[in-house]
């Protein structure tokens, strides 16, 4: 059964809600509405927040938070822009309900005033009807033409964009012991609301841009994904034994033709994902950066290995497009 919220009227509430990305897992599979007034819109990193005022059906005023499921700029990728959202709009969510906050709600779907839907998430479609602004079906990919790509071409050494008409696609057999640990986190206090950087392999898993950079014996890759930024060193063959455990590991690489090979070990970063599933310091991944032969995108396959989360190798793949973006600032605050 649907919950439905009406609001009748806007009141003054000081201070408004902050946002910061929370994991998914404590939010329930069924989907929910609310309707209400728009008090504040917060358009950043990692996911949108909009605060809503609420008007029960016993009359009782409340506030509610509501959270975006994607990234702004995923959202911007289905165009869907914070100019759709007017404070003072009279907006109906729906989405999946916290089970562990009390008014807040994941947003998958809203309805403007006007009668137009947005869709918040790339792999979701209309809720209400079938005019809508954004989602899957409006997901910009297009590949940028040879001609401008090749007036560009920097080989692998420029931006490159998630494809999400492909998506991720990955094989992952948990442990036993994975999964109980998983199941004792406490996503509502860890990294990503503290808004502390991801390390490997959680960091390359993010739908945001990022840039290989050419210094020569070694390759700067920056992640957009909380401003990250990694080192690839070439003028190795294996991780020196001083080297000490970082989030993002110590990475050797090499090339074979057209394909940029990563090996990255000395991983000190406690998760594998944002749902808690624990990893281990003998964690070791290997990525694969081929770059395609008209050189518009890359094919991404990462291959990981820990006998602590995995019963077997783990291997995520997706594809990379060059479509002449840059790497911007995160901008993420902790909530």
């Amino acid at each position: 059964m649907k919950l439905i919220i009406t609001l009748l009227g806007l009141l003054a509430f000081s201070p408004l809600l902050s946002y910061a990305h929370h994991s998914r897992a404590h939010y329930s599979e069924e989907i929910q509405e609310i309707n209400g007034e728009l008090l504040e819109l917060i358009w950043r990193n990692p996911h949108a927040g909009f605060t809503l005022m609420v008007e029960t059906r016993t009359g009782e005023r409340e506030i509610w938070e509501v959270e975006s499921w994607s990234s702004p700029y995923v959202m911007s990728r289905m165009g869907v822009s914070s100019q759709l959202f007017r404070i003072g709009d009279q907006i109906r969510v729906a989405g999946r309900l916290s089970t562990r906050r009390s008014r807040n709600l994941l947003a998958i779907n809203v309805l403007l005033p006007n009668g137009d839907e947005v869709v918040l998430a790339a792999n979701a479609g209309p809720y209400w009807s079938g005019d809508h602004v954004g989602g899957l079906e409006q997901w910009s990919s297009e590949v940028a033409s040879s001609e401008v790509a090749n007036a560009v071409d920097g080989g692998i050494f420029r931006v490159w964009s998630i494809n999400y008409v492909y998506g991720e696609q990955f094989n992952f057999s948990f442990t036993k012991e994975a999964l109980e640990a998983r199941a004792e986190w406490n996503d509502l206090d860890n990294f990503m609301v503290r808004c502390e950087s991801a390390g490997m392999p959680y960091s390359m898993r993010m739908p945001f841009p990022f840039e290989f950079i050419d210094e020569g014996t070694k390759i700067i890759l920056r992640v957009e994904y909380m401003d990250t930024v990694r080192t690839i060193h070439m003028d190795v063959e294996e991780t020196p034994v001083s080297v000490s455990a970082t989030p993002s590991g110590y990475s050797v690489g090499y090339w074979e033709g057209d394909t940029l090979i990563v090996d990255t070990d000395r991983i000190r970063f406690p998760y594998f994902d944002d749902l808690g599933t624990p990893q281990s310091e003998a964690i070791e991944v290997r990525e694969e950066f081929t770059l395609s032969e008209d050189r518009t995108s890359i094919k991404y396959t990462m291959t990981i290995t820990d006998p602590a989360t995995f019963t077997e190798s783990a291997t995520v793949y997706m594809e990379r497009l060059d479509l002449g973006e840059t790497v911007k600032p995160f901008d993420c605050r902790p909530g």
